[in-house]
């Protein structure tokens, strides 16, 4: 069995083996050979898995999807190891995600890991925040200035050590539909893992264990815990202390695509934080937002005073998304009112160059892929963030604006369906009709039901005839749900092909949408008309 480890230390980059390994391997197999690989003692060596610690017991064929899954292993330092209180621990864990990040921001993560580290060892207690509905510390350096904030995973709404009173079981139906209690840790760390270039601005994130006393432990026992570890914003305010018509488009749309993208559904305006700068001016010349006054005005010097001041339109302004806990949901039940910017004039200003050339190159295949392996973010949520990135680079094709987009996705009415939602809710309802009917389904659907692997078309000549791209599909069926297996009916055999083209015919619009969410094809660009049309009605 062949293993590629990622093994990663404190400092430096991340370095790749590749190991063959015995079907009986452990975990602490693997650890052995990393210790051998890093030359320190197999005490400084943990390994993970997808954020999670792996035992020396553990089997690797228990825990392995296949041979392009890979393992994460940490070289902790020996001063780390030494100078560790039993009740005080913070290190770094699900590198998988790190081998993904840019140098500059892998190293300004290394930097406020020890700056956050050294605080809680000089005796800075992280501090609960006084708002939200789950537990968010603060944590401060050596100086008691704030570096970070860390969110545990036992911590968030309807989890079981959630210090607000809203308790439950991880696993459990959270808050908010589609997302369940224990994976805002996920999201969190996913919106900065697929911000690639630092396009939307989302500070540095990472999966981290933590222990100390100042945590909420229910049972009483202190014990490490997995979170969440994000860069600590100092910013001037808030968005809901000024007016929106202060902000850039540029600014406003780079939140907005993320939100889009991620299918963010708690995007209000405490979560997006404000900074500002003075605009850069001519010497003498008086601010935008003081009317000048004529010398010989009684009140000219109280007005010369008054215009040394500045007003709100004399900065320039940039905004910081934080809080993305409930992106990624199962269910595509986004309202108007969970994006906060919908209503704001930015949304109706067409997108730049810069903007239009970024949705262009966005990749969500890439992002998928990561989301996938390194953080398991489950397969519904992946299929529906796969669907609304189509919308998106095909309304940006299309000449829409942020509102037009958003308006296909979000719902108008709260208790009714969107556009996009009533078009994936048809599709789905195609693929499980063609699925359950005999006389679509035949031999191939026998097959995909009794879990036999796919035979190759020299011994069934009848498969000739099947297009390459269910072929490729064929090696994946093994792992699919129902409605990704239904994917291949789509394509029947060539004695079948007549007799569902009209079926196929007064359903392309479903047909486009159901493929959207088999992971394969693009949405054809009469189907982006049809919605266009719809919507702008």
């Amino acid at each position: 069995m062949r293993v590629r480890l990622v093994q990663v230390a404190e400092r430096g980059k991340p370095c790749v083996h590749e190991l063959t390994l015995s079907r009986s391997a452990v975990g602490r197999d693997v650890r052995e050979k990393a210790a051998d690989f890093a030359g320190v003692p197999i005490e400084r060596i943990r390994l993970y898995r997808r954020g999670v610690e792996l035992c020396d017991a553990t089997h690797l064929c228990t825990v392995l999807d296949d041979e392009a899954d890979c393992l994460v292993c940490t070289v902790e330092s020996a001063h780390a190891l030494e100078n560790a209180s039993a009740e005080v621990a913070l290190r770094i864990c699900g590198l998988e995600s790190l081998a993904r990040v840019e140098a500059c921001a892998l190293q300004a993560i290394q930097g406020l890991l020890d700056d956050a580290r050294a605080g809680l060892l000089a005796g800075q207690r992280p501090v609960l925040s006084e708002d939200g509905s789950g537990g968010t510390y603060f944590l401060r350096d050596a100086r008691g200035k704030h570096v970070a904030c860390f969110k545990p995973r036992d911590e968030e709404p309807a989890a079981e050590n959630n210090p607000r009173g809203i308790l439950g079981q991880t696993g459990q139906c959270g808050l908010r539909q589609g997302v369940r209690a224990g994976e805002a840790v996920q999201r969190e760390v996913a919106a900065f893992i697929t911000d690639f270039g630092g396009f939307s601005g989302v500070p540095e994130t990472v999966l981290v264990e933590a222990k100390h006393s100042a945590f909420n432990y229910r049972q009483g026992a202190v014990f490490n815990k997995t979170g969440s570890f994000q860069r600590y914003v100092h910013a001037d305010c808030i968005a809901s202390d000024l007016s929106p018509n202060l902000f850039p488009a540029e600014e406003v749309h780079k939140i907005a695509l993320l939100d889009i993208r991620m299918l963010n559904s708690d995007r209000n305006d405490a979560n997006l934080l404000v900074s500002r700068k003075p605009k850069p001016r001519s010497p003498g010349a008086m601010p935008a937002s003081v009317p000048r006054t004529d010398a010989s005005c009684p009140h000219s010097r109280k007005f010369r005073s008054f215009s040394c001041s500045m007003g709100p339109m004399d900065f320039d302004y940039s905004l910081t998304p934080i809080d993305h806990g409930y992106c990624l949901p199962d269910k595509l039940e986004v309202a108007w009112c969970d994006w906060c910017w919908l209503d704001w004039p930015q949304a109706h200003v067409p997108f730049s160059a810069s903007t239009l050339r970024w949705i262009e190159e966005y990749d969500v295949d890439a992002c998928i892929q990561i989301l996938q392996r390194d953080l398991n973010v489950r397969t519904p949520c992946l299929q529906l963030m796969r669907v609304v990135a189509m919308v998106m680079k095909k309304g940006a094709r299309a000449g829409l604006c942020l509102h037009d987009i958003a308006s296909i996705i979000a719902r108008q009415d709260v208790d009714k369906p969107s556009v996009l939602e009533t078009q994936v809710s048809r599709a789905r309802e195609l693929a499980q009709m063609m699925y359950n009917n005999s006389r679509v389904k035949g031999v191939v659907v026998h097959e995909m039901m009794t879990e036999r692997p796919p035979r190759d078309n020299a011994a069934n000549p009848r498969r000739v005839g099947r297009t390459l791209e269910t072929e490729v599909h064929q090696r994946r069926l093994r792992h699919r749900n129902v409605a990704d297996r239904a994917k291949s009916l789509l394509v029947p055999k060539q004695h079948r092909r007549a007799r569902l083209a009209a079926v196929q015919e007064k359903t392309c619009s479903s047909a486009s949408f159901w493929n959207t969410l088999s992971d394969s094809l693009m949405m054809s660009s009469s189907v982006c008309k049809t919605i266009v049309a719809s919507t702008r009605n």
